[in-house]
């Protein structure tokens, strides 16, 4: 995904992912009486950009080349929750077609 990002020109300030633990998947399923087959955040992938337009760019091209799940955009950048975080998540069918998360935000939103 990084090299997407590099070669459509977003200064990517770093990227990472993860694997959400068992511990938070039980309290996640717990707290909202969810059913595993609707958890879409188990594997995820964090990007940090310099500026708030990158933001919506990498997005962009995020979307470009994976396929987004539909419903599955959430902007707080734009509409910050009550605690004042913000980020941009998408859910998007990743490789091999697995589901993942892709939060994507700013250094100082970090």
């Amino acid at each position: 995904m990084k090299k997407e990002l590099l070669k459509d020109g977003i200064k990517v300030i770093e990227i990472y992912g993860r694997v959400k633990s068992l511990y938070s998947l039980f309290q996640k399923l717990k707290k909202h009486e969810m059913d595993i087959n609707k958890v879409y955040d188990l594997a995820g992938i964090r990007i940090i950009v310099p500026e708030v337009a990158d933001c919506y760019e990498a997005l962009g091209i995020v979307h470009k080349k994976y396929h987004p799940l539909v419903g599955r955009i959430k902007d707080y950048v734009s509409l910050p929750k009550p605690n004042g975080y913000q980020s941009i998540h998408t859910t998007i069918f990743g490789l091999e077609g697995k589901i993942m998360e892709v939060q994507i935000r700013t250094k100082k939103m970090h």
